[in-house]
C-alpha cells in the first residue's frame, strides 16, 4: 500500500527546511517565520521515523539505515549534490552579470561539466565494477573539492579556457564518483529492496540539489554577491568597471563554492570511512 502519511511527512520536513534556508536571507535568520519553518521540518522528520516504524509499507524502510554501507553511500550522495550543483546555480552568474557574456555563450561554457560526464561515465562505472567504490568514490569526491576551489579563486580576468578547465574537473569527479557510490548504495540493499533503495537514491539527489541551492543562495546572498549581481545585470559593462562592485559579487561567489568544497570534503572523509565492498566484476 502507498505510504501516504510517510510521502505527506517527508514533503513537509523537505519543504520546511529548504524554504527556511532559501527565504532567511531575507526575513532574517532570527524570524518567526524562518525559526518556525526549520521547527517544523525537525518535527516532520521525528514524526516521520517513528511513522516508518510502525507502518506495514513504509516509503523509507529504516531498515536499510542499518548498513552502514549504506549509510555512508547515501550522506555521500547527498553532500556531492550539495557541493557540485552550487557550480550549475551560481556560475552562470559569473559568466554573464560579471564577464558579461551572451546567455548562449554562458551556456556553451557551462558545457564542459556535463560533457565530461556524459563522456566518462560509461568507463568509470565500467571501472568500478571491477576495482570497487573504495577508491573511485573518495577520489571523485576530492577531485570534486579541488575543482570547487579553484573556480572559488577565479577573477573578473580569469582566462575563460580555465574557468572551463575547471568545470570539466568538476565534471570528472562526478563521473567517477557517481557510478561506483550508487552501485554501492544499491548494492548494500537486500534484493527485495532494491526499489526503495532506488527511491532514497533518487531522493537523496533531489534532496541534495534543494540545499545545494538554498546553502549557496544563502552564503552568497548574505555577503552581498545577490545585489552585486543584480547590480551588475542592471550597469552592464559599467558596472563590471567598478572595483567595489565586483569585489563583493566575488567575495559572495567565493565564500559560496568554498563552502561547497568543504562538503565535498566531507564526503570523502566519510567515503575513505566506508567498509570495505566487494567489486562486482
Amino acid at each position: 500500500r502507498f505510504d501516504a502519511g510517510g510521502a505527506l511527512l517527508v514533503a513537509v520536513a523537505l519543504a520546511s527546511i529548504t524554504g527556511a534556508l532559501s527565504f532567511a536571507h531575507d526575513l532574517g535568520y532570527t524570524s518567526p517565520l524562518i525559526l518556525g519553518a526549520l521547527l517544523l521540518g525537525a518535527a516532520a522528520l521525528r514524526w516521520l521515523v517513528l511513522h516508518e516504524a510502525k507502518h506495514p509499507a513504509p516509503i523509507i524502510d529504516l531498515a536499510l539505515f542499518g548498513s552502514p554501507t549504506f549509510r555512508s553511500a547515501l550522506a555521500c550522495l547527498v553532500l556531492s549534490f550539495v557541493a557540485l550543483f552550487a557550480v550549475a546555480f551560481l556560475t552562470p552568474f559569473y559568466f554573464e552579470q560579471l564577464r558579461g557574456l551572451s546567455t548562449e555563450r554562458s551556456g556553451l561554457m557551462m558545457i564542459a561539466y556535463p560533457l565530461m560526464i556524459a563522456l566518462l561515465a560509461p568507463f568509470t562505472g565500467a571501472l568500478s565494477d571491477r576495482v570497487g567504490s573504495r577508491v573511485l568514490a573518495p577520489a571523485g569526491l576530492g577531485l570534486a573539492s579541488v575543482a570547487l576551489a579553484l573556480l572559488g579563486c577565479i577573477g573578473p580576468h580569469t582566462p575563460l579556457p580555465w574557468v572551463a578547465t575547471c568545470l570539466a574537473l568538476g565534471g570528472i569527479s562526478q563521473a567517477l564518483f557517481q557510478p561506483a557510490n550508487n552501485s554501492t548504495l544499491l548494492g548494500a540493499a537486500p534484493p527485495d529492496r532494491q526499489g526503495l533503495a532506488g527511491g532514497l537514491l533518487a531522493t537523496g539527489r533531489v534532496l541534495g540539489q534543494s540545499l545545494s541551492i538554498a546553502l549557496s543562495g544563502a552564503v552568497f546572498a548574505g555577503l552581498g554577491g545577490a545585489d552585486a549581481a543584480r547590480e551588475l545585470g542592471e550597469r552592464g559593462a559599467a558596472g563590471a568597471r567598478d572595483p567595489r562592485l565586483v569585489e563583493t559579487f566575488l567575495s559572495g561567489y567565493r565564500a559560496a563554492l568554498w563552502v561547497s568544497a568543504a562538503c565535498a570534503l566531507l564526503g570523502m572523509f566519510i567515503a575513505l570511512g566506508r567498509p570495505r565492498t566487494a567489486p562486482r566484476g
